[in-house]
């Protein structure tokens, strides 16, 4: 089970502990309260401060990040803003950060989408396929329900965004 779920059960068994004594506390001194509105309030007490807790923060990120404009931050592909922003997005990655393994795949996907229209445009014919492990791992961020998205490489992302580049810089 993991950390976080752990920490819900430990939230939750204090909440229903609470309730126990408030019934005991109330008893010694002779008053009755049903059991069922304390702990309902503490239960929800419980849940609400378990959301509002730092430890779900790990969601993917929304937007990209903004671009780095400065001059020393200049890269072999610092032409191409695709390839510019994908280094922002893996320069703050990490657990909790801003760069997830589904949205590395979802910028991976527009590069294939401006590789393939940007082959057709150029009249240059029909672009080469993209590697077989990178359609597999475009086809895991696709899908919401796959479950965890595989682990990607730095030989292997060098390799896709190879793939990925203009056809006149390979």
């Amino acid at each position: 089970m993991s950390r976080v779920l752990r920490s819900l059960l430990v939230r939750l068994a204090l909440a229903v502990c609470a309730t126990a004594v408030l019934m005991g506390v109330l008893g010694i001194f002779g008053h009755y309260l049903h059991p069922w509105l304390p702990l309902a309030v503490a239960l929800v007490i419980a849940l609400v401060s378990w959301l509002l807790t730092p430890e779900l923060a790990g969601a993917d990120a929304l937007e990209t990040p903004l671009l780095d404009d400065e001059p020393e931050a200049v890269s072999p592909y610092a032409a191409d803003v695709t390839v510019r922003r994908l280094e922002e997005m893996m320069h703050g990655a990490g657990p909790r950060r801003r760069m997830t393994g589904r949205s590395l795949g979802r910028m991976l996907a527009l590069a294939a989408a401006e590789r393939d229209h940007r082959d057709h445009a150029d009249h240059s014919g029909q672009a080469p396929p993209l590697p077989e492990d990178l359609r597999a791992f475009l086809r895991a961020c696709e899908d919401p329900d796959a479950g965890a998205v595989p682990a990607v490489t730095r030989p292997a992302l060098q390799r896709w965004l190879r793939a990925l580049s203009p056809q006149e810089d390979r």
